[in-house]
């Protein structure tokens, strides 16, 4: 728990694998700024060095580590071909996140529901937002940052014209499969394009459940929120093994809405001694934490971490809660 004691660690850690060099992008997280500084100066100065391992790690979930990797691949050299893998591999993942949105707007409307699918969107917009600032490092024009900055900003003339100009830039096979998922054209048309381009499952009785495929990917957070919400809703028989399963899981939360998944849904009895208490889940959390003015900027994603460190406190009426100056 020492900065110091972690300091010195990471100054002696040599990298000279794949799996040291993920230990020492870990570390880009610490909260400490001369920790997060140190990681950054060993990964650039190693000798071994793997673009690929960088740009995958854009997929953590911890936005100072991305923020960290994204400086260290702007001062590094990354092949074309490495960016271009990249780009595709993520926009799979981003048509993959629409297809799951598709399928859970079909659930009757709930803060649950509504929760899950900001969650969906928030993801599916991340994996976009990564492929572009991967792709800005390659052009050193800086052309590509302004287009970047145009995609995302309120105006819908600046918009259009940003687009076009990305159309302009990159190559046809990539701007046939970023273009439309950028776009503003309906969902269902969205995922027709993911569904040619990328193998994507169709979430129906006849294949691959929603819930299956959130296993499969290890989506933590997507999972715990299409629980909730299977709690609420019901739950496919064909998904009823599957949670069963969750029941073992090494997550706290994981295990506790499947069981409530499989309480409500009468597959499961709760011995008698044991009483179900009416604690807060970490989905009421993001609710509650949502509805706080300083909290609004942030993801489902953010939520989540914050949910995470949250505690349940009762007070008395009148009671001080916190006083200026209090940590």
């Amino acid at each position: 728990e020492r900065e110091n004691v972690r300091r010195s660690a990471l100054a002696a850690f040599d990298i000279h694998d794949e799996v040291r060099l993920r230990r020492a992008v870990a570390m880009l997280g610490d909260h400490s700024e001369r920790i997060h500084s140190l990681a950054k100066e060993k990964i650039k100065t190693t000798e071994y060095q793997n673009g690929q391992v960088l740009i995958e790690a854009l997929n953590i979930p911890r936005r100072k580590i991305r923020e960290g990797v994204f400086d260290l691949l702007a001062e590094l050299n990354i092949g074309d071909i490495d960016a271009y893998r990249f780009a595709r591999t993520q926009l799979g993942e981003s048509y993959a996140y629409l297809n799951a949105f598709q399928y859970i707007k079909t659930f009757p409307a709930s803060e649950d529901r509504d929760l899950l699918l900001d969650h969906l969107e928030q993801k599916s917009r991340l994996e976009v937002e990564n492929v572009l600032r991967v792709l800005g490092l390659q052009d050193k024009s800086g052309q590509m940052k302004i287009i970047w900055r145009g995609i995302f900003s309120a105006d819908s003339l600046q918009r259009a014209n940003s687009m076009e100009a990305l159309d302009d830039l990159l190559d046809r096979s990539l701007t046939r499969i970023l273009l439309p998922v950028l776009g503003s054209g309906p969902l269902s048309e969205k995922a027709a394009v993911g569904r040619k381009t990328f193998k994507l499952p169709k979430f129906d009785k006849a294949g691959e459940s929603c819930l299956q495929w959130l296993i499969k990917k290890k989506k933590k957070l997507s999972l715990v929120l299409l629980l909730n919400l299977m709690a609420r809703e019901g739950v496919q028989e064909g998904d009823i093994e599957a949670i069963r399963e969750l029941m073992a899981s090494a997550d706290e939360a994981v295990r506790k809405l499947a069981r409530k998944v499989l309480v409500n849904a009468g597959e499961y009895q709760l011995p008698k001694e044991k009483v179900m208490t009416a604690e807060v889940v970490i989905t009421d959390k993001i609710l509650l934490l949502k509805k706080i003015e300083m909290f609004e900027g942030l993801t489902v994603s953010e939520l989540a971490a914050v949910g995470s460190v949250a505690e349940e406190v009762m007070f008395q009426p009148g009671q001080i809660v916190i006083k200026r100056g209090d940590m």
